[in-house]
């Protein structure tokens, strides 16, 4: 049932534009394979490792895009990690993997597409290629979890780099956003109709462009539309409705690349009483939808990275008398949890001005930097009886890694609920119950 999230769906629909591949079997599910004929997913850490990859699917973290992400995969611990993205039909999802130099560890990257906002029912749309990029198109409204996992036993730093844009270029030469005045939905002749499209004002003679290839479906002159120009895009099964043109430049069924001059922007049809533009619509399956989120330019520069990286894969601690865990690098963003102060946690990624943290149930957030220390000096020390197991995380439930053979005074270096974070007389770092 759980490894049943994992597997590929087959043949998706074609959203796919490139640095994608669509394979019977991922390059995941053929490692899961060699490892179950290895025999590997009958030990604990073969279990763990598939475990890890359905736990990270089933809890991503939000981010924002333009989102950069410099992390640490421990390679002495078995981890996944996922990204919760939502993007709006006509948008364009850019992700970048770059593991660092000296770094063999080979990631899994892979996509799922989220219906109805729950994760019960993943559908697997993509894979990065070779180079760790990926890059797909929405459809339709839709919300993805990306997860990124290492082989077992390997990781390294890696820079994680996400990028949502529009899928087309903008179609006048020399304009952007700040000329669309005109928006999709908006009622026309006294709410009879709604307006299919967006307008780009322009001075008259303005360059408009294809913004994508495909070939002249159409030249024509309407009473509406005054001198239109309709382009058929077969890649992606949509047609593009240039209107109030000026001048037609191109003919009917010629061949056409992103950025050729089609026609010049006017004001012909029903627009003659208004300022010269450019009347753009989108037509997908013959119903008009939204070309805005297609053409409009988006950032893709990341806040710069303020949070010290030399902390990754270490402990640290709240110094803030509290700490609020975060569901993505965003001070507005929900509420994953208060953490007091001395809370243990490990740093695994920055952003920003923030690190993306694992607590040691297993939990994980996004905390501001500056709230945190480092855990090396030790807060203080306790007395430990002779015989109290140390665990490699803070629940009952976890499996001793050490234990105390004679009694002895432990450094303790954070605090998370009942538990204590210590240092083993033999030097591993694990979980005291406080009350020991």
């Amino acid at each position: 049932m759980l490894l049943g999230l994992l597997a590929v769906a087959g043949c998706a629909e074609e959203r796919v534009l490139r640095g994608v591949q669509h394979l019977t079997q991922t390059p995941y599910d053929a490692y899961l394979t060699a490892l179950r004929g290895a025999r590997l997913d009958e030990t604990a850490l073969g279990r763990t490792w598939i475990m890890a990859g359905v736990a990270a699917v089933a809890t991503p973290l939000a981010i924002e895009s333009p989102y950069q992400e410099v992390g640490y995969l421990d390679p002495r611990e078995v981890t996944a990690r996922a990204y919760f993205i939502r993007l709006q039909q006509g948008q364009r999802l850019d992700v970048q993997i770059a593991v660092h130099a000296g770094d063999s560890s080979r990631v899994f990257v892979d996509l799922f597409e989220v219906p109805d906002d729950s994760t019960d029912n993943l559908r697997h749309v993509a894979i990065a290629d070779s180079a760790n990029r990926l890059v797909v198109e929405a459809r339709e409204p839709l919300t993805y979890i990306l997860r990124m996992q290492p082989e077992l036993l390997r990781g390294g730093r890696y820079t994680l780099d996400i990028v949502v844009d529009a899928s087309l270029g903008f179609p006048v030469a020399g304009r952007s956003n700040a000329a669309v005045q005109s928006l999709f939905g908006a009622e026309r002749e006294g709410g009879r109709r709604s307006h299919e499209g967006v307008d780009i004002f322009a001075p008259r003679g303005t360059p408009v462009l294809a913004i994508s290839s495909g070939y002249v479906a159409r030249i024509d002159e309407t009473n509406l539309g005054g001198k239109v120009i309709w382009v058929r895009d077969a890649h992606r099964n949509q047609a593009y409705y240039y209107a109030h043109l000026d001048q037609q430049l191109v003919s009917a069924n010629t061949r056409v690349e992103a950025g050729d001059t089609l026609g010049l922007v006017g004001n012909t049809g029903n627009a003659r009483s208004t300022p010269s533009h450019l009347h753009f619509g989108i037509y997908a399956t013959r119903r008009a939808v939204d070309p805005y989120p297609y053409i409009q330019d988006m950032p893709d520069t990341p806040l710069e990275l303020a949070a010290d990286t030399s902390r990754l894969g270490s402990w640290a601690r709240v110094t803030a008398s509290t700490a609020f865990l975060r569901y993505s690098p965003n001070p507005r963003s929900e509420k994953l949890g208060e953490l007091p102060r001395h809370t243990a946690l490990r740093v695994v990624a920055g952003s920003g001005s923030w690190y993306r943290v694992a607590l040691p149930d297993g939990t994980g957030g996004f905390v501001l930097a500056h709230q945190i220390e480092d855990a090396f000096e030790p807060l203080r020390s306790r007395a430990v009886a002779a015989g109290v197991p140390v665990r490699g995380q803070a629940t009952s439930a976890a499996v001793p890694i050490d234990s105390v053979s004679v009694a002895s005074h432990l450094p303790v270096f954070g605090e998370f609920g009942d538990y204590l974070g210590v240092t083993s007389p033999s030097g591993r770092t694990g979980w005291i119950e406080a009350m020991e």
